[in-house]
């Protein structure tokens, strides 16, 4: 556990300035759907490319840098395809499932988070090493990530208990009661919404928080892919961080 959250901070601090204009572009995202009211999937390929940004990032140990060109090329298109996939099987499930549950349409639509949440959970179990798969370089297969599971998915739900979901937990927890304390406490003075700097810069920094938690995320499924890769992909990435060195 400690050894997750250790890696993470590392990369993290490596890379901080990218980390900060990744979470600044998140930030611009979200209040942009906000605005004009976009669905979700308007976000989706950006959030895709921070996560694949993420993979490499940990699987090379580079610095990443937005502006200037990487020294490998990006693995993009076997990425999009590998997460892609994850994200269709989980819209279906979720859709399946509420479709076939015999619930009103009211308790379907507040259930659906959560059922959407335990499928992308299973499906990050059963085929999360094919993320770090294809940005390393291997040879993409859907059928060699379930046979990886049965070495890895123990490694993988633990790790995503132990790191981005008790994180998440802490940071839900921590922010419920800042602002439950600092509402207090302001009782007379101006509201979050019409001090609009205040506010942005509590969402920026609650950005930067779940960039921090999504890092942990991406920790934990190259961690167990490492365990299970090629040799030769091994002898790859170990020489490539020794050309960086």
């Amino acid at each position: 556990m400690i050894e997750i959250y250790k890696t993470a901070w590392q990369h993290f601090r490596q890379n901080l300035s990218t980390m900060l204009g990744l979470a600044a572009m998140l930030f611009v995202l979200d209040i942009a759907r906000t605005k004009w009211d976009l669905s979700i999937g308007a976000t989706i390929f950006p959030q895709m490319l921070v996560v694949m940004l993420l993979h490499y990032m940990v699987l090379f140990g580079e610095k990443v840098n937005m502006i200037k060109k990487q020294d490998r090329k990006l693995a993009m298109a076997p990425f999009v395809r590998a997460y892609g996939i994850i994200i269709i099987l989980t819209c279906l499930t979720t859709i399946l499932f509420l479709m076939r549950s015999g619930l009103s349409i009211e308790l379907a639509l507040k259930l659906w988070v959560l059922v959407f949440a335990l499928s992308y959970f299973v499906f990050m179990v059963l085929l999360g090493t094919s993320l770090p798969a294809s940005m390393a370089g291997d040879r993409y297969n859907p059928k060699i990530s379930l046979i990886r599971a049965k070495s890895t998915w123990a490694a993988i739900a633990g790790g995503f208990i132990v790191g981005p979901f008790l994180a998440s937990a802490i940071l839900l927890a921590t922010a419920v009661g800042l602002v439950s304390l600092i509402d207090n406490a302001l009782v007379g003075y101006p509201t979050w919404s019409e001090m609009r700097l205040v506010g942005w810069l509590v969402d920026f920094i609650w950005s930067v928080a779940a960039l921090f938690v999504s890092l942990l995320g991406v920790v934990v499924l190259c961690r167990a892919y490492l365990r299970v890769a090629p040799p030769e992909i091994l002898a790859e990435l170990e020489l490539a961080k020794q050309t960086d060195a």
